[in-house]
């Protein structure tokens, strides 16, 4: 009797464990973050607890010899410490629909927000959120291309939005501008192309007979012309 039992305990335990790992082949083999919504609540709420003990730790205030206090932040630092990313790095990267990196896309604004208020400043770029979402710039790029309406639609305004937010960083100062575009330009893989070469021949002939001459007829019109206002006066 207890043999039996036992062996319905080692069978239940074992199909347990295979449940178990049937999940996670689940996860990274078909690389599917279902459960997004634990996510989302999940990070904000680690923001509210981080906020403040960033600012205790984290923040070094120097005082110039006018009194004025200034912030000194290192940007990587919050990168580390706010966006870490929502899927592992050793994990497959996940194939998002339009609707899951939507949400994905709200909640790293969400805290590119909160960072923005209460910490210092810190831009979003494609590279960025990329890393956030556990996904390379290139699946974003691949994304932007892929066909499917809502997917390039929504790839459309995450890129909008990046050069917006960092080109208004960069208009009031926070930013370096120069540099700012040059990333800009990376990011959204814009070429420049070359200026063209243009030749002028100033060897051609250059007939100065015909030029004078127009000259003369000009000068002859501008006398009739003064000639013809001043019998009008009269």
């Amino acid at each position: 009797m207890k043999a039996n039992k036992l062996k319905e305990d080692n069978n239940y335990i074992m199909l347990d464990n295979k449940n178990k790992v049937k999940v996670l082949e689940n996860f990274y083999v078909n690389a599917e973050i279902d459960n997004l919504p634990a996510i989302v609540e999940e990070k904000k709420d680690e923001l509210v607890k981080k906020l403040d003990d960033f600012q205790n730790k984290y923040i070094e205030i120097k005082v110039d010899k006018y009194g004025n206090e200034e912030k000194k932040i290192n940007p990587y630092l919050i990168s580390t410490y706010f966006f870490k990313s929502i899927n592992p790095i050793s994990s497959k990267i996940p194939q998002y629909s339009a609707e899951k990196l939507s949400i994905v896309w709200d909640l790293y604004m969400y805290l590119i927000e909160q960072v923005n208020m209460h910490i210092g400043t810190f831009q979003p770029s494609l590279t960025h959120f990329a890393k956030f979402a556990g996904i390379s710039l290139q699946t974003i790029y691949n994304y932007k291309n892929c066909g499917d309406e809502d997917m390039m639609n929504l790839c459309e305004k995450i890129y909008d939005e990046c050069f917006n937010g960092n080109v208004s960083l960069a208009q009031t100062g926070q930013l370096r501008e120069k540099s700012t575009i040059t990333r800009m330009k990376i990011e959204n893989q814009v070429i420049e192309k070359p200026q063209p070469n243009v030749n002028v021949n100033v060897s051609a002939k250059v007939d100065l007979d015909e030029i004078n001459k127009r000259l003369e007829e000009i000068k002859k019109f501008n006398v009739k012309v003064v000639e013809l206002d001043k019998n009008r006066e009269k």
